[in-house]
Parts: structure tokens; sequence; C-alpha cells
């Protein structure tokens, strides 16, 4: 639990569980968890923003692995739906109260548009990690 109290967001949007939910579809749980850490440290709770994004990183990672060890025949619909169920269950633990008090109080909601461009920019960076991991293995490996 964090010993940190939080704050009202004083007139700074925050992302809504659906917004986190969009930016998970488009970018991984990475990408649902930087939405997140913005929200923390409006609220300001640092430690727990950095802790959101290291979590992140490493369901980010976790996802891929699974991902890789998973026979084809496994339905590919799965795994999508489950981080975004994850990111959302998540979200309503942690940061559900403080977006309910911050809509009750007529807080602003953050921008779509930024939710969905840094959904986009995490899939680009991980299709770029990817290829490039692609590109470093020996061709003979495919044979």
């Amino acid at each position: 639990m964090d010993l940190e109290t939080p704050h009202p967001a004083d007139g700074h949007p925050l992302f809504s569980v659906a917004q986190v939910g969009l930016a998970t579809f488009l970018g991984t749980p990475i990408a649902g968890a930087w939405l997140m850490r913005k929200n923390f440290l409006v609220l300001g709770q640092a430690s727990a923003a950095t802790r959101t994004l290291l979590i992140g990183f490493f369901a980010t990672g976790l996802l891929f692995f699974v991902a890789f060890w998973l026979p084809e025949s496994f339905p590919s619909q799965v795994l999508p739906l489950v981080s975004i169920l994850s990111m959302n269950v998540w979200y309503n633990l942690s940061q559900g109260e403080a977006f309910k008090t911050h809509a009750e109080a007529h807080g602003a909601t953050a921008s779509w548009g930024i939710a969905a461009g840094i959904g986009f920019l995490c899939l680009v960076a991980i299709c770029s990690l990817l290829f490039g991991a692609a590109m470093m293995v020996p061709v003979h490996w495919f044979e």
C-alpha cells in the first residue's frame, strides 16, 4: 500500500479506465501502464507511478513470453482480452476511486487522442524492437 497521500488533480486531466484499455489494446500493457503512471504523477504519488511503469514493462515481457510458448492452435484473441481486462481491474483497484472523485468534481478527462497516440507509439516501439531482434537471429535457426 502506498503511504503517500493522494491529492486532487488540481485541474489537471486524468485518464479514464476506457482510455487505459484503448492504450493497452493498441500498445500492450506498457502503454496502459504509461497512462496510469501519468495519473499517479498528477495525483502526487511518484512512487506508485514508478512502480506502475515497472509492472507494465514486466507484464509486457510476460505477455510476449507466454505468446511465444503457446501452441499455434491457441485462440489469438485470448491474450489481448486478458491483458485489457487485467489492466482494467488494476486501474479500478488502484485509481478507480481517485478518478470517480475527480469526475464528480467535474475534473477534466485527458485526451483520447493522447491515449491512442501513446498506445500507437508503444506499438511502433515494440515492433521495432522485435524487428531488430529478428534481424540478429541467425538464418540457420529458421531452417
